[in-house]
């Protein structure tokens, strides 16, 4: 069953942009080549745990045409945030 769910999980990530909603995941941003965590002043705190209630998409590029960069709403301690998914880990799925 576990197994199921990753698979669920891998392929709406594929064809929405996002992780579905009401998944539980936390804040884990990249490490830079300095060993560095990637993280902006208005991020929220490292290992936050928030709720997913939406996904966004967003034209980076006007041509041509049809380059997206894609992400997930996520509320972190009452605020929203749009972050992207290299940012989020999905915690809630059982061991």
């Amino acid at each position: 069953m576990n197994f199921l769910r990753r698979v669920y999980r891998w392929l709406y990530v594929r064809v929405k942009g996002h992780y579905p909603l009401g998944s539980l995941v936390k804040f884990k941003p990249g490490i830079g080549f300095d060993g560095i965590y990637w993280k902006s002043p208005g991020d929220p705190r490292f290992h936050a745990i928030g709720l997913v209630i939406d996904g966004w998409r967003k034209n980076v590029h006007p041509l041509p045409s049809g380059v997206f960069a894609e992400g997930s709403v996520v509320i972190f301690d009452g605020e929203r945030y749009d972050m992207e998914n290299w940012e989020l880990e999905p915690i809630d799925e059982p061991v």
